[in-house]
């Protein structure tokens, strides 16, 4: 049970620094870079406000 427990903590962690790679690089090759990230602040601002995040 706990090495599941900790595999699947493993996967999530995995997957959530995947995510955040994945977001740095469209961050990072965005011609409008502050554009980005208002927009993304925005959408979070959003997510939080609508009980999402």
């Amino acid at each position: 049970m706990f090495n599941s427990v900790v595999d699947a903590s493993v996967q999530q962690m995995e997957a959530y620094a995947a995510l955040m790679s994945n977001v740095a690089k469209t961050v990072d090759t965005s011609d409008h870079t502050d554009e980005s990230r208002r927009r993304i602040m925005r959408k979070a601002k959003r997510g939080m406000a609508e009980g999402r995040l």
